[in-house]
């Protein structure tokens, strides 16, 4: 890409120098400015983007083109407030005259200029909250009266921000709202959603935590699928911050966790649309070469007289062309180089922040593991000093417990693995089973090696888990065998367990067959039944 740039470079010089003499109407020159200046602020070239302007203006002026002088001045002072030079983003804007005459860009500039003002750093004693929003409101009613919407809705998203960080959260939140509704009513999703940020974060402050849950509930949704990155790391971070607060340690790392992939996906996604601004700026001169190299040939034939001058006066073109050449394409190596070395320098960030994301995954399934580990020994424990109703209880408990337990003990061995063989994870459970039940039992287990998300793969554990105490416990057969199976069946798969023998009709109703239903529609299954004679419990899922 680097040379064909640089030959683009050397063709634009040859354009401007060569005597040619060619006459472009001012529009034309205006739009070709605008739209190099917009290339390279989107490669954050500001330098070059500022001088595209400047000269973008200079031809309006020129052309007594009033509004387009005063739409490029604004752009120019927004280029300044990023590049964060606002005392010269100010005067810019307070050069600006008679700007009443175009009521849009008025209040543009009215609001580039609270905004230079607001991000420009002072002391203190010079900070002036009441005036600063009486000007702040002053321009949501010009943008009222005019009924500029677009322009409404930004400008009151940033009066209730201010407020909300000035004055009181509970008075800014009404504004925001305000704000919120006017981006929806425009179909702009992606300022609603930036609207609703803000009011998430005022309730977090205000500590309604009924209110953060829902919203919470209710925005994730609309991001999570989405590739608005920006987004998703700010209302993720404050997802993790409401919860952080509330002391959910498991809460408050998730989300930070989301919040920072996030933020490398954004980093991802501006280098690849760097990179494709980049192939556009190079077609784009490779298509004016191409037009300056047609007229070139036209001019020739007009001035054919002439044409002994212009071959001695190109020949030195030629020669400076030559200096320009060696010194582009040295350029761009070094920046070349740059390139690469960021690009490391992202992939090493990157690699960093996947461990850290693991060691948290790794350290959270290890404590869990260990934590349901000392609970089963407290309840192990404390069935000592309890009847015998009471200790089967504990048992009924601790048996569930252990289910999960065994789980969290997979995951933690097997590092960072969102799925985990069912057929591990029955064996797991079984083996637990044989440890606290009272008496033997044959066991047929023919369930396939098939990975499962962890998320489902503990409801299976508890269903099989109630099975398994449903058969111990009403199952009336003194040999008790029996047998688990998986297999495929109608784009699914069929789960069948069976114990041979009759529960009674007692256990049809039971609070225990209840608790499987319900674990049953957890992990999306359809169809269960239960033949109460044999023992027999089936149904089909998916994965």
């Amino acid at each position: 890409m680097t040379r064909y740039w640089g030959i683009s470079l050397v063709f634009v010089f040859m354009s401007s120098l060569s005597l040619l003499h060619a006459q472009n109407h001012p529009d034309s020159s205006i739009q070709k400015h605008r739209v190099q200046s917009y290339q390279y602020m989107s490669l954050k070239l500001y330098a070059e983007a500022m001088k595209e302007l400047e000269e973008a203006i200079a031809v309006a002026e020129q052309g007594n083109n009033d509004s387009l002088v005063i739409d490029m001045s604004i752009t120019l002072a927004e280029l300044m407030r990023i590049s964060k030079d606002y005392d010269q983003g100010l005067d810019i804007l307070a050069k600006l005259e008679n700007t009443e005459r175009y009521p849009r860009l008025h209040i543009r500039k009215l609001g580039r200029e609270l905004a230079l003002m607001f991000e420009k750093p002072k002391p203190p004693e010079e900070y002036q909250i009441d005036a600063d929003r009486r000007r702040l409101e002053q321009v949501v009613l010009l943008a009222e009266q005019h009924d500029f919407k677009d322009q409404l809705a930004s400008l009151k998203n940033e009066l209730g921000y201010f407020v909300s960080r000035n004055e009181s959260y509970s008075k800014g939140l009404p504004i925001l709202f305000e704000a919120a509704d006017l981006y929806l009513s425009l179909g702009d999703t992606q300022n609603y959603i930036g609207a609703m940020t803000h009011v998430l974060d005022d309730y977090i402050e205000l500590k309604e935590i009924d209110k953060t849950d829902s919203l919470r509930a209710y925005l994730y949704p609309m991001v999570k699928d989405k590739d608005w990155y920006q987004l998703q790391v700010s209302l993720y971070y404050l997802f993790s911050k409401d919860l952080s607060l509330r002391n959910d340690s498991l809460g408050y790392l998730f989300w930070l966790s989301k919040s920072r992939k996030a933020e490398v996906l954004y980093e991802t996604a501006v280098s690849s649309q760097q990179m494709a601004q980049y192939r556009v700026l190079h077609k784009t001169k490779k298509y004016q070469e191409q037009a300056v190299e047609s007229a070139q040939v036209a001019k020739e034939k007009e001035v054919e007289l002439q044409r002994e001058e212009q071959r001695n006066l190109e020949l030195t073109l030629y020669l400076s062309l030559l200096i320009l050449v060696i010194a582009a394409v040295a350029f761009l190596l070094v920046r070349e180089r740059r390139l690469k070395t960021q690009l490391n320098q992202t992939n090493v960030k990157l690699n960093e922040t996947n461990q850290k994301y693991l060691d948290l995954v790794v350290e959270s399934n290890h404590r869990i593991k260990n934590n349901l580990q000392m609970v089963i020994s407290m309840l192990k424990y404390t069935s000592k000093d309890v009847n015998a109703q009471d200790s089967v209880a504990l048992k009924k408990i601790s048996s569930k417990i252990r289910t999960v337990s065994a789980l969290h003990k997979h995951l933690y061995l097997e590092v960072h693995n969102e799925k985990v063989s069912i057929r591990k994870y029955f064996e797991e459970i079984v083996s637990l089973n044989r440890e606290i039940v009272p008496g033997p039992f044959q066991l047929d287990l023919n369930v396939p090696d098939l990975e499962i998300e962890s998320e489902a793969l503990v409801y299976f554990g508890l269903i099989l888990n109630e099975m398994l105490s449903n058969t111990f416990e009403h199952s009336l057969s003194k040999n008790k065998i029996i047998r688990i199976q998986i297999s495929d069946a109608n784009d699914g798969y069929l789960f069948e367990y069976s114990d041979s023998s009759d529960h009674g009709e007692q256990s049809q109703e039971g609070n225990g067959i209840q608790l499987i239903r319900n674990l049953v529609k957890r992990v999306g299954g359809s169809g269960f039944s239960l033949a109460t004679d044999i023992g027999k419990y089936q149904f089909i899922f998916h994965v």
